[in-house]
């Protein structure tokens, strides 16, 4: 049997799954985290021996006894709204989507919202399709071994979203160091439209040590419109992995907003496949390393004629804060008239 590292012998008991895990009776589902369990196990967290992750090293996942939150944690109700003219706000504490706390004023027609606790629970198709995904890296595995909840979010064909739709992670006060994991998925119909206006942070936090990863898969179909806008705002003592991949259809448009505001250690990587005709992508980031490290990877893989992608990166760093930014462009050979644009300006303050 595998060796099961420290770090996860409080969870993964004898190389066993957590028999609560959710889908585990969808056969599909239970032998996609077997494999990913397996994967992980052989493979172990990324190190700095590898090129993505040459500056930033994951020791302080390994140095704790993690402990997994089995439900939403009540909390007090006091979160202003984001966007004043959204259509509403679903709220995920400790990984786990919070019906006491969602706000939805109205969903418009077309635009249907569910927990992948639901959506595992019903062996939604959308759910089996995105979940085909091949892992990028090793920690993708462990996110596909361990996420229990997270949101699917479908518009069907034609549907423009005018209002944006808020979603809102919180990490809350722990007595043992605590780790979560969750999946967000976004499918566009073909024309469709969305905003999505994303927050993560924490509430009464102090010294709780927490180890999250999120893992967005975003499908746009042909002529879709998805922006979306995130920010970051974590505890000094948060180590958080967030993906975000998106396919995209011919003449689909993805517009990513980020700001990396806090948080022990971030490491963000941005996956974008342009696998249609005039298909285009915008990645704007501000990163701000206040005694921090913020590590950011971007991917931009240009697979057909006439796409566009746009990245502008701008980083601060003090009080012995760390940014990190790799980015890389690859283009395919049938990918004709390829339009990139890459920059990044970084400034110290201390």
């Amino acid at each position: 049997m595998t060796e099961i590292p420290n770090y996860l012998k409080d969870i993964v008991l004898d190389g066993v799954l957590p028999p609560d895990l959710s889908g585990l009776s969808w056969n599909f589902m239970r032998y996609l985290r077997e494999e990913a369990l397996e994967r992980f196990l052989q493979q172990g967290l990324p190190t700095q021996k590898e090129e993505d992750w040459h500056y930033t090293s994951l020791s302080g996942v390994e140095k704790q006894h993690w402990q997994r939150i089995l439900s939403t944690t009540d909390i007090q109700d006091t979160i202003p709204s984001l966007v004043p003219d959204s259509i509403g706000r679903l709220l995920f504490v400790d990984g786990y989507h919070s019906d006491a706390h969602a706000r939805m004023k109205r969903i418009p027609p077309g635009l249907h919202i569910t927990s992948l606790q639901e959506a595992l629970q019903e062996r939604n198709e959308k759910v089996h399709a995105f979940l085909q995904d091949a892992p990028s890296e090793s920690w993708h595995d462990l996110n596909m071994a361990l996420f229990d909840d997270g949101i699917l979010i479908e518009v069907e064909p034609g549907v423009k979203i005018t209002q944006p739709l808020e979603l809102v992670f919180l990490a809350t006060e722990c007595a043992a160091p605590a780790t979560y994991h969750a999946r967000i998925m976004i499918d566009m119909g073909e024309g469709s439209s969305l905003d999505v206006v994303e927050m993560r942070g924490g509430r009464g936090i102090g010294h709780s040590h927490h180890f999250g990863s999120t893992i967005a898969t975003h499908h746009l179909a042909a002529g879709a419109q998805l922006r979306k806008t995130c920010a970051i705002a974590s505890s000094p003592h948060a180590i958080r992995l967030m993906h975000e991949k998106t396919l995209l259809a011919e003449r689909a448009n993805f517009e990513l907003n980020l700001m990396h505001l806090g948080g022990g250690l971030v490491r963000q990587s941005v996956e974008t496949h342009h696998a249609g005709e005039n298909a285009r992508s915008s990645l704007r980031a501000l990163n701000y390393a206040d005694g921090r490290h913020i590590d950011l990877l971007t991917n931009m893989r240009h697979e057909a004629p006439h796409t566009q992608s746009r990245q502008e990166i701008r980083a601060l760093a003090r009080n012995k804060g760390h940014t990190v930014f790799q980015g890389k462009v690859l283009v395919e050979k049938n990918a004709q008239k390829t339009d990139a644009h890459q920059m990044h300006r970084a400034m110290l303050l201390s």
